[in-house]
């Protein structure tokens, strides 16, 4: 009887585990954000070293996902 016991006490929290992996993102899911990067390029453009129209700024990271 304790093994029984046991064993469906161990079920249950597996099931409860389970339960708890899908719900959990509905109760956390994130609206969608949007950024926008503004960055200042005239000190690169009067050095000649940026060209507005031909070069371009990139931002990398993780934020994308």
């Amino acid at each position: 009887m304790v093994i029984i016991k046991k064993l469906l006490t161990t079920i249950m929290g597996l099931m409860l585990a389970a339960i708890m992996s899908l719900i959990t993102p509905i109760l956390y899911a994130q609206d969608q954000v949007t950024v926008k990067f503004s960055v200042n390029m005239s000190y690169q453009v009067s050095l000649n070293t940026f060209k507005p129209g031909t070069d371009q700024v990139l931002i990398r990271g993780s934020f994308n996902n």
